[in-house]
């Protein structure tokens, strides 16, 4: 899959079924991404197994994990996108009508969307087994804490160094 371009994305799961099975009537004009923290904490125990929700909840208890988290996981665990194709970036922005048309003839379920990696969800997410999801924060945060480690143990130890070279050494 190229940096930028198309992708058609195919739900093994609906999110509307999701919203309309937890709300009810109610959630005629609401979407998946609309819905509170403890309707998506209720879809995903529905929808994973005992297990896996008990696992979920001994990593990170759902009480203290923000919406956008467990928003996360319900996309991740439950609905499940698969992207079932992708088109170059060239290929996207001259040949869009084609591509539209092949989305629909071969992956009617399926929604096309304009893809990039560089946006502000490459930087902020963790690393992920899937590509799509998968992110750097992780290896940033990790080259800061060795940056900083190194800071505070080779600083003074280089000074302390200097200071007893200059002053000690030379007599």
């Amino acid at each position: 899959m190229g940096a930028f371009g198309f992708v058609a994305v195919q739900n093994k799961v609906d999110p509307e079924t999701l919203v309309l099975a937890v709300e009810g009537e109610k959630a005629l004009d609401q979407s998946l991404q609309d819905l509170p923290k403890e309707s998506l904490v209720d879809i995903l125990q529905a929808n994973v197994s005992k297990g896996v929700f008990r696992r979920l909840e001994s990593e990170q208890p759902f009480a203290e994990r923000s919406r956008e988290d467990v928003y996360a996981l319900v996309l991740e665990r439950v609905v499940e996108p698969e992207i079932v194709g992708s088109w170059s970036l060239v290929e996207s922005l001259f040949n869009r009508a084609g591509i539209e048309a092949a989305v629909a003839k071969e992956y009617p379920q399926a929604k096309l969307e304009f893809r990039t990696w560089l946006n502000p969800g490459f930087i902020g997410s963790p690393q992920s087994s899937k590509p799509e999801l998968a992110g750097v924060r992780t290896a940033i945060l990790g080259s800061l804490w060795t940056i900083l480690i190194t800071i505070v143990i080779a600083f003074p130890l280089g000074v302390g160094s200097a200071i007893y070279l200059e002053e000690v050494c030379q007599r």
